[in-house]
């Protein structure tokens, strides 16, 4: 099997409850995960933007952004839209998450540009090996734009 190749990630997430599933899913798959949260959209802009603006070999952008669709101040879709405007962070992977699964908003989130929509399940479990899934597909499988050279 091939090695686990960490992940930087920035999280938007408004619910403490789904951010600590996700981030202890990430951790426990993967130690080297490196995960920032935010508590919305809006601070997940203005923390890409201070990225760019600054950026130095210690602070890069994020390997893949997650972004709830239902936050305070700016929502999932708004934030989306905005990343995959700007020419320094569109080549970023975003994964939309939603407690939702109707077709029309699935559809609406690729057609902003997101890589990737999961539906947040009811049940504990469910929703952490879905996360430790994600985290094995972005770990092992695929390549992400930052980490090609």
């Amino acid at each position: 099997m091939r090695a686990l190749k960490p992940i930087s990630i920035l999280l938007a997430e408004d619910n403490e409850d789904h951010a600590e599933i996700i981030i202890d899913s990430f951790q426990e798959t993967n130690k080297l995960n490196n995960i920032e949260r935010v508590a919305d959209g809006e601070a997940a802009i203005h923390r890409l933007k201070d990225l760019f603006s600054g950026m130095s070999e210690q602070e890069s952008l994020p390997d893949l952004v997650l972004l709830d669709i239902n936050m305070p101040k700016m929502g999932g879709l708004e934030a989306l839209k905005l990343i995959k405007q700007d020419p320094h962070s569109k080549q970023i992977p975003v994964i939309m998450i939603s407690t939702s699964s109707t077709a029309q908003e699935i559809r609406h989130c690729f057609e902003l540009g997101a890589n990737s929509y999961i539906t947040k399940p009811v049940q504990f479990d469910e929703f952490y090996r879905k996360i430790k899934d994600l985290n094995f597909y972005w770990s092992t499988t695929t390549e992400i734009p930052s980490a090609v050279e």
